[in-house]
């Protein structure tokens, strides 16, 4: 059994603890012995289905009478916002769209970019096996992509690079198609691996060393942000490596880091990537 099952079957029987307290409460208290405790025990279970089962109704519910569109318009514009080709009238997976435009060669690198990451949000989802929220946004996905394309447009609007993202985008274009693909698969797994550790660096912040969770989740932290760090420092083109270690940094950041976040912002040699990194964290700025 691997550390994150060791964990996962603690807390569970960890969190099974109060019933149980409750369960022989009853039973002690009622003079009913052993049947009372398991008729407790089952009672409590069944009212937890109850309201599981109310919530979940209640918030689907909500999606179908308010949040679908309300989601599917806020994709929509998103997928205007970030120059998104337009999808043919086939398309109705979100997975295989933002799939589409990371493999898609044609489009710029930054929309390549962008395109992976969101791909990377929607596959740490599927990690968290937050199944509901997959499925509610696959559907409002569906209405959003219909729109987009009934918008008629054939291609994507133009977007003018400036100097530095020209630069690097015409040495992308010098470098083989297949080393591309895999230093932009890179970047998003590197992505996906900051977004999944996130959690535990904000336990790692907290430096609560009584928490019995520290050290598993510091760990952990540990463990991937070095895998992220690695997979960094074998990207060779400029503009994939400082998305990476935009992402990284981010990571630090979460876990309070500023000194390693620093170290890393020096690699940066984007200056756009740069530019907004020290603009959403000033104080990287700080001596």
């Amino acid at each position: 059994m691997g550390p994150q099952a060791r964990q996962y079957f603690l807390n569970t029987v960890l969190g099974f603890v109060p019933d149980l307290v409750v369960c022989w409460a009853a039973a002690h208290f009622t003079n009913s012995g052993w049947p009372g405790f398991f008729i407790s025990l089952v009672a409590l279970q069944a009212i937890y289905l109850f309201f599981w089962f109310k919530n979940a109704l209640w918030a689907w519910l909500l999606f179908w009478v308010y949040r679908k569109r309300k989601m599917a318009a806020y994709m929509e514009n998103y997928f205007i916002d970030s120059r998104f080709p337009v999808p043919d009238e086939y398309t109705t997976d979100l997975d295989d769209y933002l799939g589409g435009i990371t493999n898609n060669e044609e489009l710029d690198a930054t929309t390549r970019v962008k395109a992976a990451f969101e791909l990377g949000t929607f596959n740490g989802l599927k990690t968290a096996n937050r199944i509901s929220l997959l499925l509610q946004l696959n559907f409002a996905a569906r209405i959003a992509l219909k729109r987009y394309a009934h918008r008629g447009e054939k291609s994507s609007p133009p977007r003018a690079l400036d100097n530095d993202e020209h630069r690097n985008d015409q040495r992308r274009n010098d470098e083989p198609k297949d080393h591309n693909d895999k230093e932009a698969q890179m970047v998003q797994r590197i992505q996906f691996l900051c977004q999944v550790t996130k959690s535990s660096a904000e336990v790692v912040k907290e430096q609560d060393r009584n928490d019995p969770q520290f050290d598993y989740e510091h760990k952990l932290y540990l463990r991937r942000k070095r895998q992220a760090v690695d997979l960094a420092r074998s990207i060779r083109d400029e503009f994939y490596l400082s998305a990476a270690l935009h992402q990284i940094i981010e990571l630090c950041l979460a876990a309070g880091e500023i000194a390693d976040a620093k170290q890393l912002l020096s690699d940066v040699k984007v200056d756009f990537i740069r530019e907004q990194i020290l603009k959403e964290h000033v104080e990287l700025l700080r001596p």
